[in-house]
């Protein structure tokens, strides 16, 4: 089974046909999980600003520990730009726990994981944050792909919505009503499995995990 956190989902669904299944294809091959996870650095610092309350300038003093140059530029630019945002959204801070979509066929699983969560008037949001330059991101696909993830939140720790909190232009990409893009989360999941059975298939290898889809309850 391929495993896909959040943003990698993201970018997977915002690429064009060709590039996405050399994108699957890469992966099937590979017996890693992705390789270099290139926003990690920026995402454990908008947790340590956010949900640990930790001071601004204590944490642009930590970048310049990072290796690379381009990455330590887009850990900075990003927290200039969630400092932007967080003026305009002042709500208390919390934070929720990571979930787990598994695809109908089993070939692919893909978790959404919060960076924190934001009180917007009456609702509790959980956000990933979302920094990468290209693709651009797809408003529509970032809801279908967030619409998979409200049924398995269960207990008092479940947010009322689920979003996407862009870096790059300071948008909240709220889900806001998950029955609207509930069948397209379902036809997206549904388009990748076939890729990556089609993929295996194709490099002549067995067929994975996958198994039926189980009955919807």
């Amino acid at each position: 089974m391929l495993n896909f956190g959040t943003s990698a989902f993201l970018k997977l669904l915002y690429q064009n046909a060709k590039p996405q299944r050399r994108t699957i294809r890469d992966r099937v091959r590979s017996t890693g999980d992705g390789g270099y996870d290139f926003h990690r650095s920026l995402r454990l610092r908008v947790k340590r600003r956010l949900v640990d309350g930790e001071a601004l300038a204590s944490i642009m003093t930590t970048i310049d520990q990072i290796a690379r140059q381009p990455e330590r530029n887009s850990v900075r630019n990003g927290m200039e730009q969630l400092e932007d945002w967080r003026r305009a959204y002042p709500g208390t801070i919390s934070g929720f726990s990571s979930v787990a979509y598994e695809s109908p066929a089993g070939l692919f699983s893909v978790s959404f994981t919060p960076d924190f969560g934001v009180q917007i008037g009456p609702r509790s949001v959980a956000a990933h944050v979302w920094n990468t330059k290209e693709p651009a991101l797809v408003e529509h696909l970032t809801y279908g792909a967030l619409a998979l993830f409200p049924p398995l939140y269960e207990g008092g720790n479940r947010p009322d919505d689920l979003a996407v909190l862009s870096l790059r232009d300071g948008t909240l990409y709220r889900l806001d009503d998950a029955a609207k893009f509930e069948a397209l989360g379902a036809e997206l999941a549904t388009r990748i499995d076939d890729i990556i059975r089609d993929v295996r298939d194709e490099l002549g290898l067995p067929g994975g995990d996958e198994h039926a889809p189980g009955p919807r309850l």
